[in-house]
């Protein structure tokens, strides 16, 4: 059985994760200049917070709000319960 789980994980580089990211910061395209002005500021403080998060934390939003991917892929890929997943989402 560990066998069957550890080869159904998924891992994930931070070099994908972050890729993500910048793709949302391409974003701006066909926006008006204060909306694109709104969402560089947004997009500063969210790197802000970020900054002061411990990188287990930092991982769990990263996966959750820029992959979109569900608590139970996360689950999945950082091998703990869904419930936890959600614990450490709030808990950010």
């Amino acid at each position: 059985n560990f066998i069957k789980r550890k080869s159904k994980r998924r891992m994930i580089s931070w070099e994908e994760i972050l890729s993500s990211k910048d793709k949302l910061q391409t974003s701006f395209d066909g926006k008006d200049g204060a909306e694109i002005f709104i969402q560089k500021e947004i997009s500063e403080e969210v790197d802000e917070a970020m900054d002061h998060l411990s990188e287990r934390y930092k991982k769990i939003l990263l996966l959750r709000y820029f992959n979109e991917y569900s608590y139970q892929k996360i689950g999945k890929i950082i091998n703990k319960p869904v419930n936890t997943v959600g614990t450490l989402i709030n808990r950010a």
